[in-house]
């Protein structure tokens, strides 16, 4: 561990710079960071900021406080700062997969895409589960026009999380553009099952409705009824 105040390697076993005598460890990092969560939900972002800063200038290489101050400088739009800390963060633990996601997020509004899907990779390098880094994911790929990756990560978003009618929705607009449309019309009647008033998937289902080859009596109306 190296002293923030002079720069001195000491071992990460004690608490204070054996040259200076410079404080390494917050004896109250843990009730830090709940107070700043707390603040933080109460709206009270420049408190939480406040807080998670004095506990840096002790614990420089605090990886949890600098993902938080990315996500609370994230909310305030401070894209810039919050890249930073949260990639200080991931270079600190490399394992840190949430704050990798969070990362990816930000690149994504930072309009950092590449950026953006590297980030996520990484998220579900560590956890191949991660439903929403692959939701994520599979948006950000659809974006940069990569369609069948996107499709995968969409697939994967929804087998793991069903529920979730976003990544459904998304997997029936990368199935049709993809030319899917028996897919697409599956994900956008699942969508209106659970959102019966939603009125783009709706379209999106009229869409693939015109578009479907018809067959049999579908075909014979449509004769006679022309």
């Amino acid at each position: 561990m190296r002293c923030s105040q002079c720069g001195y390697e000491t071992s990460r076993d004690l608490s204070f710079c054996g040259r200076c005598g410079n404080l390494l460890v917050d004896a109250q990092s843990g009730a830090r960071l709940g107070q700043a969560h707390e603040l933080e939900r109460q709206g009270r972002l420049e408190e939480a900021e406040e807080i998670l800063r004095r506990l840096l200038a002790i614990e420089p290489n605090h990886a949890v406080a600098r993902r938080h101050l990315g996500t609370i400088y994230h909310h305030q739009g401070k894209l810039a700062l919050a890249i930073a800390e949260l990639e200080a963060a991931v270079i600190l633990d490399p394992a840190f997969v949430t704050a990798w996601y969070d990362l990816g997020v930000i690149y994504t509004d930072a309009g950092l895409l590449t950026k953006s899907i590297q980030a996520f990779r990484q998220a579900l390098a560590i956890d191949p589960d991660y439903h929403t880094a692959h939701f994520r994911l599979g948006l950000a790929l659809s974006h940069a026009g990569d369609l069948v990756a996107a499709l995968e990560h969409l697939e994967s978003a929804h087998r793991l999380t069903p529920e979730i009618l976003a990544a459904t929705y998304q997997l029936g607009i990368v199935c049709q553009r993809l030319g899917r449309l028996e897919q697409a019309r599956s994900a956008f009647e699942r969508v209106l099952e659970q959102c019966p008033g939603d009125s783009i998937s709706r379209d999106h289902l009229r869409e693939i409705e015109l578009a479907l080859p018809r067959t049999g009596d579908d075909a014979e109306d449509f004769s006679m009824a022309g």
